[in-house]
C-alpha cells in the first residue's frame, strides 16, 4: 500500500515538473525568436555604417597598379570620362562601377594571357570629386560636389552643412539615406533611416556615417517641429559662418560674416541697432532668395524679448538682406530736403554773387 502511494506521488510530481518546464522552454524559444528579429533589424540599420559598401570605381579616379616583377607596367592610370582605362599590354579596359576587388580579379585573368602568374595590386590613388544630393528640409537643397575626399571623406553632418543646414521643420529622427550598392554583380538601391537626434543629444556617432558617390540625403518634415531641438541643431548642423547684409537705418550698415544660426534681431544688434528717431522698428524687411532664384520679402518687428518665437525672429541664411526701414518723419524730412535742395543751391549762388559784386 505504501509503495503504491509513493509511486503515485512520484508520478504526480514528475508530471507537475514537466508542465512548467515545457512552458519555460516555449518562453525561451519565443524570446530567442524575438531577439533574432531585433538583431536582424539592428544589423540592417547598421549595414551601411559597418562599411559593407565597397567603393565603386568611376570616371576621374586615378588608380595605382603594381604588377610585381614588371615595374615597367606599374604606374598610375586615370579612368576616362567614358569609364575606360588604358593599361599596358592589355590595352583599353572598361572599369566603371567595378569594385577594387572585382577589377583586380578581372585584371589578373586578362594579364594571365600575357604573363605567367601575374601578381597584381590595385589601389585608389586619387578619388574623383564626391557628388551627393541633399533634398527636403534644408536651407539650400540641391546637388553638391566635394573635392579631396580620399583622406577625409565627408559624413552626414558635413552633407547637411554644405546644404546650408536644417530648417525648423526638419525631422532629425528620420533622415533618409539613399545609396546605390553592388551586390552579386548587380547595382541595387537601398534606403535606410538615420536618427540624428541621438547624435545631438547623446553624441552617438552611429548615424553620422561616411558619404559616398551618388548618395542622396533626404530630410523629411516633422509633424510637430521641435523648437528646442532646432536651437540645439542649428549650431551643429549648419555651416560655421554665413554672409549677410544689414542696411537701412542702423548705425553700421554693411555686409557681415557672422556665426551660423544668428537671428534677424541679433543681426540688427551686430550692426549697431536701429537709429533712434530715424528707424521704423515696426517695419523691418527680410529679403531672401530661394533655391529657384525667386526673391521674397517678409516683414518683421524689432523685438528684443528673449522669448520671442522663431516665427517672429527667423534664423538667417547665407545671402540674406535685412533692411531697417525709415520712419515717417525721416522720410518726410528727406523728401523735403530733396525738393528744396536745388532752391537752396540757387539762393546760395545768388548770395555769393552779391558778396563778390
Amino acid at each position: 500500500m505504501r509503495n503504491n502511494i509513493f509511486f503515485t506521488f512520484l508520478a504526480f510530481s514528475i508530471i507537475n515538473l514537466s508542465i512548467p518546464l515545457k512552458a519555460q522552454d516555449d518562453n525561451v524559444n519565443s524570446f530567442l525568436d524575438a531577439s533574432n528579429k531585433i538583431n536582424e533589424e539592428i544589423n540592417f540599420k547598421k549595414s551601411i555604417p559597418n562599411n559593407k559598401y565597397k567603393y565603386l570605381i568611376g570616371s576621374g579616379d586615378i588608380l595605382k597598379i603594381r604588377i610585381f616583377g614588371f615595374p615597367e607596367y606599374s604606374g598610375q592610370y586615370k579612368v576616362l570620362n567614358d569609364g575606360w582605362i588604358s593599361l599596358p599590354v592589355i590595352g583599353n579596359y572598361y572599369i566603371e562601377n567595378k569594385t577594387l576587388d572585382e577589377a583586380t580579379k578581372d585584371l589578373v585573368n586578362k594579364y594571365s594571357k600575357e604573363l605567367i602568374v601575374p601578381d597584381i595590386h590595385l589601389s585608389l590613388h586619387y578619388s574623383r570629386p564626391l557628388n551627393i544630393s541633399v533634398i527636403g528640409e534644408v536651407q539650400k537643397p540641391g546637388s553638391y560636389k566635394i573635392q579631396n575626399i580620399l583622406n577625409s571623406p565627408p559624413r552626414v553632418v558635413e552633407g547637411l552643412q554644405i546644404a546650408g543646414g536644417i530648417t525648423n521643420k526638419s525631422n532629425l529622427e528620420d533622415v533618409q539615406l539613399i545609396r546605390v550598392f553592388k551586390e552579386n554583380g548587380e547595382m541595387i538601391k537601398k534606403v535606410t533611416s538615420l536618427n540624428l537626434k541621438s547624435l545631438l543629444e547623446e553624441g552617438d556617432q552611429v548615424s553620422n556615417i561616411e558619404l559616398v558617390h551618388g548618395d542622396v540625403l533626404k530630410i523629411n518634415s516633422a509633424n510637430i517641429p521641435s523648437q528646442t531641438l532646432y536651437k540645439l541643431a542649428k549650431t551643429n548642423l549648419a555651416p560655421a559662418k554665413i554672409g549677410i547684409t544689414v542696411v537701412g537705418e542702423v548705425k553700421y550698415p554693411r555686409e557681415y560674416v557672422v556665426v551660423s544660426g544668428i537671428s534677424l534681431i541679433e543681426a540688427i544688434m551686430i550692426a549697431g541697432g536701429p537709429i533712434d528717431f530715424k528707424a521704423n522698428k515696426q517695419d523691418i524687411q527680410l529679403i531672401r532668395e530661394n533655391e529657384n532664384g525667386e526673391i521674397f520679402v517678409s516683414k518683421y518687428k524689432y523685438n528684443i524679448n528673449k522669448n520671442i518665437p522663431l516665427a517672429k525672429n527667423p534664423i538667417l541664411k547665407e545671402g540674406d538682406i535685412v533692411n531697417v526701414n525709415s520712419g515717417n518723419y525721416t522720410k518726410f524730412s528727406r523728401g523735403m530736403s530733396t525738393i528744396f535742395a536745388p532752391i537752396r543751391d540757387i539762393i546760395t549762388a545768388v548770395t555769393l554773387y552779391k558778396l563778390v559784386d
